[in-house]
């Protein structure tokens, strides 16, 4: 009988689902798996229930509370609810396997955060770092190279690294991307990056299935280094404001934005599934309006 089956064993097989069934990314399994053996497990351990039928009938929203606030005390507010949401999806799955007879996910109340909107830089931010990476060593070319497509294309960190040298068509200027569950989508860029990969790519051993962007072991940068290269490059350019390879995407689809590129396109590029994803930068893209209008509009400044 299903609701026999212990919780672990069921977390396993969720877990076999992200990854084989949906193809989500490696992180997002991580993350995934971390919450649930080493948050709703445990816990679960601790209130006595090791089977799926067990936890069906001790989970009520008085012991849910308790445990958001026992939570709440040592953990940001952004961590429990990515947490809650995980057992949230866990139980959807369960109950849609038929592995419960109850939708255990009503239960789970998701407490409200604000949401910050994305850090982006200005296109003279973006001119200052890019420029401040100069020179024709392997690292120097690299990095203006990695730069250059993050922003030119607007794809995420996770993307880039895992770019082969057969995904770039620098003749055509395009980019075949592999994206989130697997999937592909092309990608323009412009001939600054395009000329950028050139003078880069002559240092890399092109067969078809090499990473473009490597280290000194020739081995895949990884996400994390990466955002490390990027740091570095910022402390260089003197600039304040955080560079990170999120804010490169968000610096693409915001500029995009007040270019006035059309929603449906910038939503293509991005790989997002839905139009309501890339409409937070409509939002961002106002944002900035009023506030240059705040800071410029001549009945806005003060008489001296």
């Amino acid at each position: 009988m299903m609701l026999r089956m212990k919780i672990k064993a069921a977390i396993t097989r969720f877990l076999a689902h992200l990854t084989d069934g949906i193809q989500a990314s490696p992180h997002t399994v991580r993350a995934y798996e971390g919450d649930l053996m080493k948050g709703l497990l445990p816990w679960a351990e601790k209130q006595g229930w090791s089977t799926l039928s067990q936890i069906e009938s001790g989970l009520s929203k008085v012991e849910l509370r308790t445990y958001i606030s026992e939570l709440l005390v040592d953990h940001e507010k952004t961590s429990v609810v990515r947490r809650l949401s995980c057992f949230r999806a866990f139980f959807q799955y369960l109950y849609s396997q038929g592995l419960i007879d109850t939708d255990l996910a009503v239960k789970i109340p998701l407490p409200k955060i604000s949401k910050p909107l994305p850090v982006f830089l200005k296109i003279e931010e973006l001119g200052m770092l890019i420029e401040s990476v100069q020179g024709e060593d392997f690292f120097k070319l690299r990095d203006r190279a990695l730069i250059e497509l993050m922003y030119g294309a607007g794809i995420r960190v996770s993307e880039v690294v895992t770019l082969k040298c057969s995904n770039v068509d620098l003749s055509q200027g395009w980019v075949k991307v592999i994206g989130k569950g697997s999937k592909e989508r092309m990608v323009p860029i412009g001939k600054k990056t395009v000329q950028a990969l050139q003078e880069y790519m002559k240092f890399l051993n092109e067969t078809a299935q090499a990473p473009i962007f490597v280290n000194t072991g020739n081995r895949p940068l990884t996400t994390r280094g990466v955002n490390d290269i990027l740091k570095r490059r910022q402390s260089q350019a003197g600039l304040e404001r955080p560079v990170s390879a999120h804010g490169l995407r968000h610096s693409f689809a915001t500029h995009l934005m007040a270019g006035g590129a059309d929603l449906r396109v910038i939503q293509e590029m991005l790989g997002h599934v839905t139009l309501s994803t890339t409409q937070k930068y409509t939002h961002l893209d106002l944002d900035r309006l009023s506030e240059e209008v705040l800071m410029h509009h001549p009945l806005n400044k003060k008489e001296k």
